[in-house]
């Protein structure tokens, strides 16, 4: 009995040895297994052992770069873009290097100004035709001392006819585009286009015995309405201009004394008479405008007609276009002065004052210090004619 007894404990320790050696062996080949093992494996290994899963790596995030790159394709089609739009707006400009987007459309604003400059060039063109006619015109029938062949011009009023088309043909936009001197010869050149128009829609001058009586026969004061002198004598001749109707009295008042507020334009008109002065047979231009209206002033003042200076009789002439009545008043604005010719009448004293800046120093010395009166010529209506020079 004791025999089986101790067979059997005999054989339960051996199991127990053999168990705890095959549980040797096994912790011993895992630890081999994760000495060398592949990073993969190891994953598995320590997810068998539930271990916590570690990150994703982080090489993953450059599948995302890639489309990023795509805009970088389209790049080349802009570049190719650039040089071509900057020749098409500039084509005599060469093109500037690294020129963005945004400098590519800055041509396209200068689109506006270049327009601006077709309305000054399409005036200038328009007026250009007019003032190339005008100035043939003078040539032609003009002497150099201002007289008017108009029996002549009359005969051949298709010219007249012809110069004042032309100058229809200026619309108010591109008048708008002159500059103040360009609409000062505009309107000074128009007015003594249209005045010799006039002229010859009267001519010869009609008049009756009795009439010529009292005035010579070529009198603009024979013209009717005999009664009324001046510009506003031709009230009743209208024009078209720039879709509005003018007088050659409004265009004075308005333009030369009003806006343009310069009494030296007086003596650029074509008055028409042998009063006035002298009618010049060139156009006026822009750029010469300060120049013709100075010689067209000292021209005047220097004869008998427009100034003259009686020292024995202590007295001063002034021609009839100076006084109140007519143009004088328009004077004081500019010319008017309280320093000088202190006993003569305000109006009178800028008169005085204008003419002492374009006679010679003599004059002038005895304007500025002299005791002496005023007085205004009659005014010479004869017509501005060769047979009035004789």
């Amino acid at each position: 009995m004791k025999k089986y007894i101790f067979v059997i404990i005999l054989f339960i320790m051996t199991a127990f040895v053999i168990n705890g050696c095959q549980e040797a062996v096994k912790v011993e080949k895992a630890e081999v297994i994760k000495q060398t093992a592949e990073p993969n494996d190891v994953v598995m290994a320590t997810k068998e052992a539930d271990l916590p899963v570690p990150p994703p790596p982080p090489a993953e995030p450059a599948i995302v770069t890639e489309p990023l790159q795509v805009p970088k394709a389209v790049e080349p089609n802009i570049v190719k873009e650039q040089p071509k739009a900057e020749v098409q707006i500039e084509p005599n400009k060469p093109a500037e290097p690294n020129v963005s987007q945004a400098q590519v459309s800055v041509p396209v604003e200068i689109a506006k100004p270049a327009a601006e400059v077709n309305v000054v060039t399409a005036a200038k063109s328009a007026n250009q035709s007019f003032v190339d006619s005008y100035a043939a015109l003078l040539k032609n029938y003009v002497n150099s001392d201002g007289y008017v062949n108009y029996e002549v011009l009359k005969r051949k009023r298709i010219e007249i006819l012809q110069t004042l088309d032309a100058l229809a043909k200026v619309d108010a936009g591109q008048y708008e585009a002159f500059t103040k001197d360009e609409k000062i010869v505009f309107w000074i050149n128009a007015y003594n286009a249209r005045m010799l128009y006039v002229i010859i829609e009267n001519y010869p001058v009609q008049s009756s015995a009795l009439a010529r009586l009292w005035y010579p026969p070529n009198s603009l004061r024979l013209i009717e309405p005999a009664s009324v002198v001046g510009t506003a004598k031709w009230d009743k001749y209208k024009f078209t201009l720039m879709n509005e109707e003018f007088t050659l009295s409004e265009i004075e008042k308005r333009f030369f004394l009003k806006e343009f507020n310069d009494p030296r334009i007086i003596f650029a008109l074509n008055f028409a008479s042998v009063g006035g002065p002298q009618f010049r047979n060139e156009p006026y231009k822009a750029d010469k405008l300060n120049e013709q209206l100075d010689e067209q002033i000292k021209k005047y003042l220097a004869t008998p007609a427009g100034f003259k200076i009686d020292e024995k009789d202590q007295s001063v002439h002034l021609n009839g276009l100076l006084q109140d009545t007519w143009y004088g008043s328009y004077f004081t604005a500019v010319y008017g002065t309280d320093k000088k010719f202190k006993i003569q009448e305000a109006n009178v004293r800028a008169v005085l004052n204008f003419v002492s800046k374009y006679v010679e120093p003599a004059k002038v010395n005895f304007l500025e210090k002299g005791i002496y009166s005023v007085m205004f010529m009659p005014y010479d209506w004869r017509l501005n004619e060769p047979s009035s020079m004789r």
